[in-house]
């Protein structure tokens, strides 16, 4: 009984030992992925130059036509849970500008 005991406690040792050292390696690399993740956001952030500017604009022409096609929708017959989905997307693509 007392070496199955033994056996058993060692086992759950070793198993408890090698998660421990799973979760330090996760952490380590989580906080390398982090770091990661800023070096290329740096690396992203650019001056404004032609191309950037004729996207942002045809982004604002976008927006702007959903707001002006919610608002004639808006003035018929369309269903306000309908009115309210166009309009929200209208707001989500104004948010990424």
């Amino acid at each position: 009984k007392v070496s199955n005991a033994y056996e058993n406690l060692n086992n759950l040792l070793t198993r408890y030992n090698e998660l421990k050292q799973t979760a330090s390696n996760t952490n380590s690399s989580t906080a390398q992925a982090i770091n990661n993740l800023k070096e290329s956001a740096s690396r992203l952030k650019t001056t404004p130059n032609t191309a950037n500017q004729a996207v942002s604009s045809a982004l604002s022409s976008a927006v702007g036509m959903w707001q002006v096609v919610a608002s004639n929708l808006a003035s018929g017959t369309l269903p306000t849970d309908k009115y309210n989905q166009i309009n929200a997307i209208s707001q989500l693509l104004q948010n990424t500008l």
